[in-house]
């Protein structure tokens, strides 16, 4: 078999055929994705389009993105910050499981003005054990894409939010037929790279680490004491945006110190509100709570039920 891998043709054994997802993903054609521009509706009065050059899995840095809406820009990226991929088997997909799928963050800067961004970049992938068919047969497995991020960030967009990241820019593509899945979705989403440094050092709760985070070694009490009543009155205002993450965890919060603004971040594991989670009359419990999830406070004991709150470490 010949397989072309970054510009060499190399002649693969049987053996060699399975022995990784990454190097499966190269078969059968020499480049999966000429990105076919293909226009999105953001709203009735905001349509993106974006065009991609053609490339392999995923673009390298350097590499140049085009958008035309909100507004005319070029995205160039500086580097790949992670990737991972995520594949169900054929019994999930009969079960209900969604779609399989590959992630990717990107740092990026605008080829007009300079400003650094995020791009994030969700491409569907063959489901486990069916990397190496025929395209046509990949093909089967198309579907649309939903990731409650791109929702998310539409809808925050669409509000104006103002304590969440800006999109920039979002294209909902379709791949082509030399795509991984033929017929299987693209997204591709810009976000703002918000102003501050995070109060967390990691995303483990505070009462779990061995030493606090910097939230409680780099701020002086009265500092700690107004970011925590900035995040009752902004994370209220998330609530009423309609999305929050469903496990909230202290790396998603960015403190703007020069004007006293939190920024939620990351959204990829966002859900709906349904019922206003943080009332103006909520209890000092529910407060505390939420404070503890997003790293502004730890709780007595490691226990974040602990009734009496005055055990607390604010």
């Amino acid at each position: 078999m010949r397989v072309v891998l970054a510009g060499r043709i190399e002649i693969l054994s049987k053996q060699d055929f399975e022995i990784s997802y990454h190097e499966c993903l190269r078969v059968t054609i020499v480049q999966w994705h000429r990105y076919h521009s293909r226009e999105h509706s953001l709203s009735r009065n905001s349509r993106i389009l974006a065009t991609m050059p053609q490339m392999g899995f995923l673009p390298l840095p350097g590499d140049h993105i085009t958008f035309e809406k909100p507004k005319p820009a070029e995205w160039t990226i500086v580097a790949k910050l992670s990737q991972e991929v995520y594949q169900n088997d054929e019994i999930d997909v009969q079960d209900g499981a969604g779609p399989s799928y590959a992630v990717a963050t990107f740092r990026v800067y605008s080829g007009l003005d300079g400003q650094e961004a995020y791009m994030r970049i969700y491409l569907q992938v063959p489901h486990k054990g069916t990397r190496c068919i025929p395209p046509n047969e990949r093909a089967k497995q198309a579907a649309a894409g939903y990731h409650s991020e791109v929702e998310a960030m539409k809808a925050f967009y669409e509000q104006g939010s103002t304590i969440t990241p800006t999109l920039l820019a979002i294209s909902e593509d379709i791949q082509d037929k030399q795509g991984i899945i033929p017929g299987g979705y693209v997204i591709h989403c810009v976000f703002q790279r918000v102003p501050g440094l995070r109060p967390a050092d990691d995303n483990i709760s505070p009462e779990y680490r061995p030493t606090p985070h910097k939230f409680f070694l780099a701020f002086d009490k009265p500092e700690q004491d107004h970011i925590r009543m900035v995040f009752d009155k902004e994370y209220r205002e998330l609530n009423k945006l309609g999305w929050v993450p469903n496990f909230p965890r202290p790396m998603g919060l960015i403190w703007d110190s020069d004007v006293s603004k939190l920024y939620f971040v990351d959204f990829r594991d966002a859900r709906e509100v349904r019922d206003q989670e943080m009332g103006d009359d909520d209890g000092e419990k529910r407060r505390h709570i939420l404070w503890r999830s997003w790293g502004l406070a730890i709780a007595s004991d490691k226990r974040w039920d602990e009734v009496d709150l005055s055990k607390w470490k604010l």
